[in-house]
């Protein structure tokens, strides 16, 4: 009976680490204006072109994380528009979405190899 009530209390803590994580990336990137984050309009220009090219192509070297560029233009596409305003909110969801993403592997990964308080307090 500890083991089930320690797992949803971890679950509870995990659930809204991930959701205020979530949210205030999305409020932050939110109040700097329309397109968030660092070099979005770059992001975006290269999407666009992968849209319109209707190929991908990575000819330069990429300083950015790979298939980035094409999953926001898989989300466009998706979406059915190359709208800025669409278009960026689209970047934030994503940008948000990895951000937690990246702090729920990195709670799991600690949480196996060095317990639950070393998880918690790394994510």
């Amino acid at each position: 009976m500890q083991k089930m009530k320690l797992s949803t209390i971890e679950l509870i803590f995990v659930l809204i680490a991930a959701t205020s994580l979530f949210f205030a990336t999305v409020h932050q990137m939110s109040i700097s204006g329309i397109l968030p984050g660092n070099d979005p309009a770059v992001h975006l220009g290269k999407a666009k072109q992968i849209v319109m090219d209707e190929k991908v192509s990575y000819s330069e070297v990429a300083w950015y994380p790979p298939l980035f560029h094409t999953v926001v233009a898989m989300l466009q596409i998706f979406a059915g528009t190359l709208d800025v305003m669409a278009s960026a909110f689209i970047l934030k969801l994503l940008i948000a979405t990895f951000y937690v993403l990246i702090m729920l592997s990195t709670y799991l990964l600690s949480r196996k190899l060095f317990g639950t308080g070393v998880a918690v307090v790394s994510a």
